[in-house]
């Protein structure tokens, strides 16, 4: 979403649709404590950018399975 970061977003979001799911959240702003807060928001995975199509395949996978 246009001026806000991945958590605003998440944020936004969670306030728009309170039940909704977050599978995959992406950033290429990665640091230990973001990705931390992402999870702890709710988001099964964190993938950071930039990323190829094979990390994303294996991250999709990931998260199926579990």
């Amino acid at each position: 979403m246009p001026g806000l970061d991945g958590l605003q977003t998440i944020e936004q979001l969670q306030r728009i649709e309170s039940g909704i799911i977050i599978i995959i959240a992406s950033s290429g702003l990665r640091t230990v404590q973001r990705e931390a807060e992402v999870l702890q928001m709710g988001a099964k995975a964190f993938l950071s950018k930039p990323y190829n199509e094979d990390q994303l395949l294996q991250t999709l996978a990931n998260v199926l399975v579990k």
